[in-house]
């Protein structure tokens, strides 16, 4: 039994001093739970009176509080918040990036890195009509005719140019569509054993993506998705087809576009741009690892007039005919300068995280049908 001291005996009954003693003893643990620090009243509890080490006391205890408030509690209230599965930003955070940074350094121990070879070919046809299935397109592929890639993707823009077919003429868009699809197994396979993982096609777009037969087993997720940049998506033949899976563990897009034509619609190409990134997949396209951006996209070369542009490509012909092959390539930079796309590139949040290899070749816009002339009503440029 607790002994009463003398001095206090006299001023409490027995009753009276066990129980203040036990509610200020209740008081304390309670606000060493919540505050870190005994109740500031309970000193006053115990002895009824209000004295300078009372006060004291009281003094000493909010320091200690404020600074458990501002140096100490968050680290408590973030534990709580852990067991209780409401994790908080900060810590989360730091442990994740503690944990992704081991599993870094251990990464050879649970996975195998392995490169893959991707060629894409993109090519306006122009409305083109083959002759049969087993047209021969055998310089579509010439670039890799001796290293054959794993995966192919080819985007075809305006297979079909009628803006109403596709609404009152469905048959004959599917029969165009089927045509190219089989014309193009044709010729892939004459490369080797490639199968085709999916193809799409609207809004005169078509696209079609092969890969090795290894392959089969590894790739799953195959998602599609169309993206058509007017409100009258039955008449409009501008838009992009996109195909999305995934190869082991890693997630591919490929995306073949047409946008909007003419010189003075360079506004309307780069909201085309930001329609397929916000609405594609739901919004979902930025979080694919790799994402390919292919097609017509229609960017002009600026800071030139048609008769500069086709005397820096004649020049450049001569060059190439001399051998003189650095003077050649440094005719083309002149003009890549000017491309418009580039300077889209500053513009776009979207853009700009693509990258490009160096193009050594000149603009591929618009050759003459049927021949290897530029057109003489359109200006050249990369398209």
């Amino acid at each position: 039994m607790l002994d009463i001291p003398i001095s206090q005996s006299k001023k409490f009954h027995p009753f009276v001093y066990y129980f203040k003693n036990a509610w200020a003893d209740n008081g304390d643990y309670l606000s060493v739970h919540y505050a870190g620090t005994g109740s500031t009243t309970s000193t006053i509890t115990r002895t009824s009176k209000v004295g300078f080490f009372n006060m004291l006391d009281h003094g000493m205890k909010s320091i200690e509080r404020f600074f458990i408030n501002n140096f100490e509690d968050h680290i408590k209230q973030e534990a709580i918040d852990i067991i209780l599965g409401q994790q908080t930003g900060d810590l989360m955070s730091k442990y994740e990036e503690t944990l992704e940074s081991q599993l870094l350094e251990k990464r050879h121990e649970y996975i195998t890195f392995e490169k893959l070879r991707i060629a894409i070919v993109t090519w306006n046809v122009n409305n083109y009509k083959p002759n049969n299935e087993k047209t021969d397109f055998k310089d579509l592929f010439a670039s890799f005719q001796d290293n054959h890639p794993d995966i192919l993707a080819i985007g075809l823009q305006e297979i079909d140019n009628s803006a109403f077919k596709d609404l009152i003429m469905t048959n004959e868009s599917e029969k165009i569509s089927g045509l190219w699809q089989n014309i193009m197994k044709f010729n892939v396979n004459k490369l080797e054993n490639y199968y085709e993982i999916s193809h799409l096609s609207y809004y005169g777009c078509f696209l079609i993506i092969f890969a090795k037969i290894l392959y089969r087993d590894r790739i799953k997720k195959i998602q599609f998705d169309e993206v058509n940049f007017s409100a009258l998506a039955n008449f409009s033949k501008k838009g992009a087809l996109l195909i999305k899976f995934n190869l082991d563990d890693s997630s591919l897009c490929f995306i073949n576009c047409h946008l909007e034509s003419g010189a003075n619609k360079h506004k309307e190409r780069l909201q085309n741009l930001n329609t397929i990134h916000t609405s594609a997949f739901n919004g979902e396209i930025e979080n694919f690892e790799y994402k390919f951006l292919f097609g017509d996209l229609n960017f002009r070369l600026l800071g030139f007039n048609d008769y500069e542009i086709r005397k820096k490509l004649e020049r450049y012909q001569n060059l190439i005919e001399i051998k003189e092959t650095l003077e050649a390539k440094k005719t083309i930079k002149d003009l890549l300068d000017w491309d418009e796309l580039w300077e889209s590139r500053k513009l776009s949040k979207y853009l700009e995280k693509y990258q490009e290899m160096d193009i050594m070749f000149p603009p591929t816009y618009q050759y003459e049908k049927d021949g290897m002339k530029y057109d003489g009503k359109k200006t050249p440029a990369w398209y």
